[in-house]
């Protein structure tokens, strides 16, 4: 993605925080085929930790909001009872 993409996607989930929005948020990235892998020059199984949550702290996320929208939203959202 480019980064202006980057960029729109944070934005989306700022606004969507200042709605009161924090624990309906899941993010997700896709690692589905090999070209995805870093050893195929893709972004790898670490791209959110290494890449987006840096740039969440840079945007001003807590580490509350980042372990709910990362840990526990979608703990509780995968519980399947």
């Amino acid at each position: 993605a480019a980064a202006s993409d980057v960029y729109k996607r944070q934005d989306t989930l700022v606004q969507l925080m200042e709605w009161g929005l924090r624990d309906h948020l899941v993010i997700a990235h896709d690692v589905c085929r090999k070209p995805h892998l870093t050893s195929h020059g893709g972004k790898g199984y670490a791209h959110i930790i290494e890449s987006i949550v840096p740039r969440m702290r840079k945007r001003g996320f807590s580490e509350e909001d980042i372990t709910t929208i990362l840990v526990r939203n979608p703990a509780r959202v995968l519980t399947f009872d």
